[in-house]
């Protein structure tokens, strides 16, 4: 989970991110292969970079244990295999959905707004 403690690492650590995740010549996909936006449900999305990051956000999974269940999602957490790094636009429950989870299980930083867990 990302922790910003200093008004100044947060411009640090978006653009260190926006760095990571800007696609290189050698990991660009071709023309063929375009970065995708997937709509799972409710105001769930996953991303995925032309340099094939995964990026989901608003994670509201279609889960027993979730918080809020996206009845809409194909996905549960065991569906999710990869995140590179996992966004949440708030600290309501349906926006903040399995974050915690998927991060644990995948390894991705979580960058978020204010949130209260």
């Amino acid at each position: 989970m990302l922790s910003v403690t200093r008004p100044d690492a947060a411009r640090t650590t978006v653009e260190s991110l926006s760095r990571s995740l800007r696609p290189g010549p050698a990991q660009t996909q071709p023309p063929e292969a375009p970065a995708q936006l997937e709509w799972l449900g409710w105001q769930f999305f996953r991303l995925t970079s032309l340099a094939g990051k995964v990026i989901p956000f608003n994670l509201a999974l279609n889960d027993p244990q979730a918080l809020f269940r996206n009845r809409e999602s194909p996905l549960s957490l065991e569906n999710i295999e990869v995140a590179h790094l996992v966004l949440v636009t708030s600290g309501h429950a349906d926006d903040q959905g399995m974050a915690v989870e998927i991060a644990r299980k995948t390894g991705a930083q979580v960058v978020t707004g204010r949130c209260s867990w």
